[in-house]
């Protein structure tokens, strides 16, 4: 039936990360506990300081939830949202500063 049907998504999917730059206090723990080293801090020029906010590569990422659950301030959330296919690699990678911080 895909396209015209998709199948239904279980409440408990974990999919795609949304990152809350503005909620991020770039501590590195989403990095440090990832098991496939999806996730990788870097340095972002905010004004004229220097911050370090994860960025996530969604071709490593197994989802497995321990970035959201060790984070401390909420700034990572898995989603029910599929991830994407693609035939390139890098636009896999979630970069921090692609990603505006909510106001």
């Amino acid at each position: 039936m895909f396209p015209e049907e998709s199948i239904r998504i279980s409440e408990n999917y974990r999919g795609e990360q949304v990152f809350e730059r503005n909620k991020c206090i770039g501590c590195g723990l989403c990095a440090k506990v990832c098991p496939n080293r999806a996730i990788e801090m870097v340095g972002v020029m905010e004004g004229s300081k220097k911050k370090r906010y994860p960025q996530i590569d969604m071709g490593k990422c197994c989802f497995c939830g321990l970035c959201q659950d060790v984070c401390p301030s909420g700034a990572i959330e898995l989603t029910r949202k599929l991830p994407v296919s693609t035939p390139d690699p890098s636009s896999l990678i979630k970069m921090p500063c692609n990603m505006k911080a909510e106001t």
